[in-house]
């Protein structure tokens, strides 16, 4: 089973990734930490279990009006 984390840029996806395995990859309060996909596993009642760290992506505006 495969989950990819995907969101809006600094929201948490990679301390949620850290946390989940055991890791310590680079969190930053500023925005683009993450330039990469980073893959990893771990096993929870004996399945492996894949997780995709993403960078973060821009929200879509939904008029000229929205502020960015």
């Amino acid at each position: 089973m495969t989950f990819i984390l995907i969101g809006q840029k600094n929201v948490g996806k990679s301390s949620i990734f850290n946390r989940l395995l055991k890791k310590n990859n680079i969190v930053h309060s500023k925005e683009g930490s993450t330039r990469d996909f980073i893959p990893g596993s771990l096993i929870k009642d004996n399945k492996i279990i894949e997780l995709i760290d993403t960078p973060g992506i821009n929200p879509i505006s939904k008029n000229k009006y929205d502020k960015e």
